[in-house]
């Protein structure tokens, strides 16, 4: 017998008609079953099935996208003031800034947030001025063994990354969470690294601020953590391996992807992989982290061993003859394969572009 449902309330372009249809989604948590009810007609629309093979329950969230059976349903509001009361403090969020004497250390400490339940919902490297330095300077806590001067001369030193986390009672649990991850990082011979403080939110993400951009857009190749490996924290660890293997990491940010957007982007790709269409479609169904990533030896084809550190695009393929690669490890199939990258060496700059200045600056 079930003993919770949640209710939520969907939107689905439909392409024939080209309208968009509202939904009435029953999630049954214990059975992991959905139904879905046409909200026009009121008549059913999908019977009780269980929830899609790589959907958990967690997906559905205010504001996310969950691609159920071949269709991208958008949340759009709570159904029931039950659903609401449980789920809307989970939605919570707070913002960090990790400090560039961090910024190679930066998936160990989303590695932390997310093992105690903390969601990223933004991401973003930037570089500072003085004058964005300054003022950061103001908003994050300071004390006597941490001068203004001193501060703002590291903000200025190299790119930060901004972060919103997001889950219950995320302000205090992140202030409970910090002490904790800078005397870890203090044993790697790093300081404070993660400041947190009052306004970071309209700070970083409030709109009023166009950031420099930490990306080179030269010599380098684009990676894409696909939005499976974002929702369920593994982009976290890659972003660690990553930077553990020797690659740099000049530019990372979270993007939400419309159908045209993944399109346009993959589409040096279109008759070239046999799932072309069902790789666009999960490309849109929740945020992905674009990186711009160089190898620290100038004179090596960092398209091409970037591309061989991940592994073969096959998960299967990559199981077995590779099995300690990102794709290996990350990868659920050739659809959700954890990590997209540069294929040609002559795309790297192009597809690094199409995050780190199109879409960017748009």
């Amino acid at each position: 017998m079930d003993t919770e449902t949640l209710g939520f309330v969907a939107e689905w372009y439909d392409p024939q008609p080209q309208i968009t249809r509202r939904f009435l989604i029953k999630v049954f948590t214990d059975a992991k079953c959905l139904e879905i009810v046409d909200l026009k007609s009121k008549k059913g629309f999908l019977k009780r099935s269980p929830l899609p093979q790589g959907v958990a329950v967690s997906e559905f969230v205010l504001g996310g996208k969950v691609l159920l059976y071949a269709r991208l349903m958008h949340i759009v509001d709570y159904a029931d003031s039950y659903t609401r009361r449980k789920l809307a403090p989970l939605a919570n969020k707070a913002v960090v800034v990790v400090s560039p004497d961090g910024y190679g250390r930066v998936g160990q400490v989303l590695e932390d947030f997310i093992a105690q339940g903390l969601c990223v919902s933004k991401l973003q490297s930037v570089l500072l001025s003085e004058t964005e330095a300054l003022e950061l300077v103001e908003l994050v806590s300071v004390g006597p063994s941490q001068p203004a001067e001193q501060l703002t001369k590291l903000f200025t030193s190299g790119p930060s990354v901004a972060v919103e986390l997001s889950g219950a009672s995320a302000p205090d649990r992140v202030s409970d969470l910090l002490p904790d991850i800078r005397r870890k990082l203090h044993a790697q011979g790093v300081e404070a690294v993660v400041w947190k403080g009052e306004y970071l939110d309209d700070f970083f993400f409030g709109g009023s601020r166009h950031f420099q951009s930490t990306a080179r857009l030269s010599n380098c190749t684009c990676a894409v953590i696909r939005p499976h490996a974002v929702k369920n924290g593994d982009f976290a660890r890659i972003l660690d391996e990553i930077q553990a293997a020797g690659f740099g990491i000049t530019a990372m940010q979270m993007f939400e992807l419309n159908p045209t957007a993944a399109k346009e982007f993959l589409e040096v790709y279109d008759g070239v992989l046999p799932n072309f269409s069902e790789i666009v479609q999960q490309f849109c169904t929740g945020p992905c982290v674009a990186l711009e990533v160089v190898s620290r030896d100038p004179s090596i084809d960092v398209v091409g061993s970037f591309r061989e550190f991940l592994g073969p695009w096959d998960v299967e393929m990559a199981k077995e003859l590779k099995p300690q690669t990102i794709r290996a490890k990350y990868g659920v199939s050739r659809a959700l394969n954890a990590i997209h990258c540069t294929d040609l060496p002559e795309d790297g700059v192009t597809e690094s572009a199409y995050f780190f200045d199109l879409l960017q600056n748009s």
